[in-house]
């Protein structure tokens, strides 16, 4: 053996040696002679609780100092930001960073955030803000380009509810403890068949929706897979079908139920100026028809295509601003004005379906604050679309027919076992920021 060799080994007997010497002064002598023995026999060692860390937003959050933050009055995401930067340049970086992600003009007063600081120095790490249960922004406050947008992994379930009508569609899913939103599903839902504000107190719903679970907390209802209705105004069935080429509620016999162009190409937005051939501009300050209707939003709202198309054009003017022209048929076109930004991938040529995202509102171009500028062509011309008696939309393909029976077979089912008023599960709903993250996974 090499001198190299016996050092390694005499420095191994030595730590075996003085493992041996520790043992014999730790562990009681009556547990060293006998194999069966008491654990509460074990005094030196004592026993060790095991913590388990509180883990949140993706942080041991107790190795942190955490600070609830609340937005006061007249109080800016900048104005934020720099009571917990080095220096406001690092507060610029960290909007530049993530404005193209989020909407932070839809941060308000009253709203919450959490401060993240070191255990020892105290200085701020990060700041997370929660927009709605499913998802968290982080914003790193000494790296800006570490921003991230996280969202919560939901589990779903399927679900059946059923009541009996006793007031209005709303009245009755709140009697019978149905999530709210059903409301709302089941009406667009049906919206082709019947007004269910008509419904009469004795008329009867079913439905089949996925429920959403998150962290093992039932959140609020998800999509409505099916509904059933009999009563006054009839009886109709309803089922959801998605199979890449076909995407929305149809009937029994695979008939849409939609219409061929949705209403407005926002939700929730007022018409703050109609359609007109003879209208005093606000900017221009001369008469001049106005050949669009303008729909009045929050900046950043997004926008939606209110028919499957084609863009013909993702372009700027000085007048229209960001704008997207889409071609939906030999017939009909739309344009969309004043845009703050396109979606992701909207561009000429794109296919996109009624109902995408296709941009959000803004105020570029000629505008005097945010709005978009909904213009409606058939046959070349301007038009006011309000006034159209529009064409139904077209039928399912019949190469689609087998997978969409196979999936209404399996919900008329689920629809058929109800026998009597299912109550729902009261769920806390979370207030959605919505229109706050631009873009899904």
């Amino acid at each position: 053996m090499n001198a190299q060799g016996l050092i390694k080994h005499t420095s191994l007997a030595f730590t075996f040696i003085l493992s041996l010497v520790i043992l014999s002064k730790i562990i009681p002598n009556e547990l060293r002679r006998t194999d069966k023995y008491n654990t509460s026999d074990i005094r030196t060692l004592g026993s060790f609780d095991i913590v388990e860390p509180n883990i949140k937003y993706g942080f041991a959050l107790d190795t942190f100092n955490t600070q609830e933050v609340s937005i006061e009055k007249n109080q800016t995401f900048l104005s934020i930001l720099n009571g917990f930067t080095q220096n406001d340049q690092q507060s610029y970086n960290i909007i530049a960073a993530s404005r193209q992600k989020i909407n932070l003009n839809l941060i308000r007063p009253g709203m919450k955030m959490l401060l993240l600081s070191s255990k020892q120095s105290n200085d701020p790490d990060y700041l997370i803000f929660e927009p709605d249960v499913y998802k968290y922004v982080v914003f790193d406050l000494n790296n800006p380009d570490n921003f991230s947008v996280k969202y919560r992994p939901i589990e779903k379930s399927i679900e059946t509810v059923s009541g009996i009508m006793d007031g209005s569609l709303w009245e009755t899913i709140n009697k019978y403890d149905m999530d709210l939103s059903l409301a709302s599903q089941m009406e667009d839902a049906m919206e082709c068949a019947f007004d269910l504000s008509r419904a009469s107190k004795g008329d009867v719903i079913k439905m089949v929706y996925e429920k959403n679970v998150i962290d093992g907390e039932e959140v609020e209802a998800g999509r409505l897979l099916a509904a059933y209705y009999k009563g006054k105004l009839g009886e109709k069935h309803v089922f959801y079908f998605d199979n890449g080429d076909e995407k929305g509620y149809f009937d029994q016999n695979g008939r849409p139920m939609k219409k061929s162009f949705l209403k407005a190409p926002v939700k929730y937005a007022h018409i703050s100026s109609p359609y007109s051939t003879s209208r005093l501009h606000p900017i221009l300050n001369r008469v001049i028809p106005h050949l669009g209707t303008d729909f009045a939003a929050p900046y950043g709202t997004p926008i939606l295509a209110v028919a499957d198309g084609v863009v013909e054009a993702a372009s700027f003017t000085s007048g229209n601003g960001r704008f997207v022209k889409l071609k939906h048929s030999s017939i009909y076109s739309t344009q969309y004005l004043h845009m703050s930004r396109f979606a992701s991938g909207i561009r000429r040529g794109k296919r996109v379906r009624q109902g995408q995202v296709i941009g959000y509102v803004g105020a570029s171009g000629l505008a005097t604050g945010p709005h978009v500028c909904f213009r409606f062509w058939k046959n070349g011309r301007q038009v006011n679309y309000r006034n159209l008696n529009l064409p139904a939309p077209d039928p399912m393909p019949s190469r689609d027919m087998k997978e969409f029976k196979t999936v209404r077979n399996d919900l008329m089912t689920k629809l058929a076992a109800i026998s009597k008023p299912i109550p729902g599960q009261k769920l806390v709903r979370q207030n959605s920021l919505e229109g706050f993250v631009y873009e899904k996974p």
